[in-house]
């Protein structure tokens, strides 16, 4: 009968290295700023889109950008606002973000996670509405009837 007898090793192995107990990722302050910044920048696009309330206004026939609104101008093209809209939003978003981190953890818990993902579904829908129905129905009057949001001259769908 053969035994075995366990020896201890002579070999040294390097001590394994500790897993970090704070990281970004499970910060309570992070997780707020993301939940928030996941919820504001939705609702800010929207309300940029719905409102017509761009940051800057490019044109790219010409190159040229222009601070807030402006009109499309005669034999350069159209203008082009959906990169307003994201650069405000997302300023907005991060402003509300870092506001939010200042919330007690008490407060901050409270924000219901399910609304990262459902505002942008809402926002979806929101764009469907408007393209399957006239401007005027969905519409506010802001800049007139000929100067509004680049989804609401989108042609219908048949």
């Amino acid at each position: 009968m053969n035994t075995t007898i366990a020896t201890p090793s002579t070999s040294k192995s390097p001590p394994r290295a500790k897993a970090a107990t704070s990281s970004l990722a499970a910060s309570a302050k992070f997780r707020t700023f993301a939940v928030v910044f996941g919820i504001a920048v939705p609702v800010m696009y929207l309300l940029c889109e719905w409102f017509n309330l761009p940051l800057f206004t490019y044109h790219p026939a010409t190159n040229r950008i222009e601070f807030w609104w402006a009109p499309a101008r005669s034999g350069e093209g159209p203008t082009m606002y959906w990169y307003g809209w994201t650069v405000l939003s997302l300023l907005v978003g991060s402003a509300v973000g870092l506001l939010a981190t200042m919330l007690p953890d008490s407060v901050a818990r409270k924000i219901p996670l399910a609304l990262v993902w459902l505002l942008p579904s809402a926002e979806a829908a929101q764009f469907h509405v408007r393209r399957s129905y006239p401007k005027q129905a969905v519409m506010p009057k802001r800049y007139g009837a000929d100067q509004t949001s680049v989804f609401a001259r989108c042609p219908r769908r048949a």
